[in-house]
Formats: C-alpha cells, structure tokens, sequence
C-alpha cells in the first residue's frame, strides 16, 4: 500500500509537470495603422519598435522588432456616427526580433473594432488568432487579442468603416498560454517513468 501510494505522488507530480503552462503575452506598441476603407476594405498595422514580450516565469523581456498585421473587413456595423468593423478575411500577423526572427506568427482569426466614444475617433476591440510559428508560442496555440486601442485624428472625419484612415498610432497586445512542446513532453514522462523503475527496483 505504501508503495502504491508512492507511486501515484510520484505520477502525479510528473503528470502536473508535464502539462505546466505559462501565460505570454506580446504587446505592440505605437504601430502605424490605416484602413482603406470600403466593403472589403483592408486594416493594415505595421510598428519597428516598442514590442515587449511577458511571459509568468521568466519575467519581462523587451525586444525592439518588427509587427505587422493585415486583416479585411468583413461586416461594417456601423450606426449613425459610431463606427464599428468586423474584421475575419484572410487576417495575417507577426511579431520579428530585431535580427528579424520570428517571436510569434499566424493568423487572426477576427478582430471587432468599435468607436469608443461617439465622435471623438477612439477606436478599441479584441480579437483571436492561431499561431503558426514563432518562438513565443508553441506551434498550434490559440489566444486572445487584446487592449487594441488608437485615435483617428481629425475624429470628425470618421464615423463608420465605410471610410478610411491612416497614420493612426495603435497599441495591440497579445495573450495567450504556452504548453511544453511535444518532445519536451516525452522526456519529462521518460523520467517518470526512469524514477519508477529505479524505484521499484530499489524495493
């Protein structure tokens, strides 16, 4: 019974291990951002600094890379002088280091962007994408966009989706939660596995 009970405190800290997760975040600072306006009118952001990367164990890190993104309107939702865009089509991202390494790619899976206050040309929203690459997220991660926010300026000049925009100045974060990947799985189970049997034969 003793033994029993070992094994399974010893399985149970090896399962808890294995599959120990860490919030990331990347936030994307002072991005140029325009819209070109239309039906199917494209949002593009681009920024060459001010990219930080969080992640829960090792603390913050700073990097000064490359952003981009571009995604296309799908449905203008706009109501009198409040714009509001939902944006789904073709939705491409990514997050370059400074010797432009990928820190994180994928896709954006959506992003809804609305008129804060009615005329002033504060725009926010939140989204979701997939990661493809990238060294932040492990290949197949899904997460949050949040904290989109930007200012159109004049604010006069836009009131629905239907017009476009640019050199607006957008800040963009990213969120999710990174998993060990596979083969790091499997090495963490063969060294369970490697205590028990040194355990059992040891009995």
């Amino acid at each position: 019974m003793k033994k029993l009970l070992t094994y399974c405190v010893i399985l149970a800290v090896a399962i808890s291990t294995t599959f120990a997760a860490t919030t990331e975040s990347i936030t994307a600072n002072n991005v140029i951002t325009s819209f070109t306006g239309g039906v199917n009118g494209t949002l593009s952001m681009t920024g060459d600094d001010g990219i930080i990367t969080y992640n829960t164990s090792t603390g913050n890190i700073a990097e000064y890379g490359d952003f981009s993104l571009s995604i296309d309107l799908t449905t203008n939702n706009s109501s009198g002088t409040t714009a509001n865009g939902y944006f789904a089509a073709n939705g491409t991202f990514s997050f370059k280091d400074s010797l432009g390494n990928d820190i994180l790619s994928g896709t954006v899976d959506y992003l809804n962007l609305m008129e804060v206050y009615n005329g002033i040309g504060m725009i926010a929203g939140e989204g979701s994408f997939t990661v493809t690459g990238g060294t932040l997220f492990v290949l197949g991660s899904t997460g949050s966009i949040v904290d989109v926010t930007f200012s159109i300026s004049p604010a006069a000049s836009f009131d629905s989706f239907s017009s476009g925009f640019s050199g607006a100045l957008s800040n963009i974060t990213f969120t999710g939660v990174a998993v060990p990947e596979p083969a790091t799985v499997a090495l963490l189970t063969m060294g369970a596995l490697t205590i028990l049997r040194k355990k059992n034969k040891n009995k």
